[in-house]
């Protein structure tokens, strides 16, 4: 075996190595982004049922829906902090990445309705359909 076999064939296994750690850390990264996303849908889901079963108890904003330029201010001041396998109030997730924030609006003109806006915020977003302010909001209607 010559100098320069060796040279390529050693070449080309250092290659073969850093390829198979980039794709291994690129799958890692893909895996995460997936989990963090199914918890954020998950925690979202669990706080509009529970909106659901007791709108009354979770009323926080009372500006009416037509006033479309008025963002409530409860959504802009996260009530529940989340990461994966935590789900608190704010106050006690100080460390959480992601924020959880809702506001229940009464639809005018249709009594017993609201319009609830949960609103997700979370720093690491790599999904491509996430808003450049890294925010997502999951609008759904409750009847009493």
């Amino acid at each position: 075996m010559s100098l320069v076999e060796v040279i390529v064939g050693s070449s080309i296994a250092i290659s073969s190595i850093f390829a198979s750690a980039a794709l291994l850390n690129y799958v890692w990264k893909s895996l995460r982004t997936q989990r963090m996303y199914n918890t954020e849908l998950n925690y979202a889901n669990q706080l509009l049922a529970n909106i659901r079963a007791n709108p009354q108890g979770f009323m926080m904003s009372a500006v009416p829906i037509g006033d479309e330029d008025e963002e409530p201010a409860s959504l802009t001041q996260p009530q529940f902090g989340f990461d994966l396998g935590v789900f608190e109030p704010a106050a006690r997730c100080l460390k959480c990445k992601g924020k959880l924030s809702y506001a229940i609006r009464p639809m005018q003109n249709v009594q017993g309705t609201y319009v609830v806006t949960v609103r997700v915020t979370y720093p690491n977003y790599a999904n491509p359909d996430a808003p450049p302010n890294k925010v997502r909001d999951y609008t759904s209607l409750v009847r009493r």
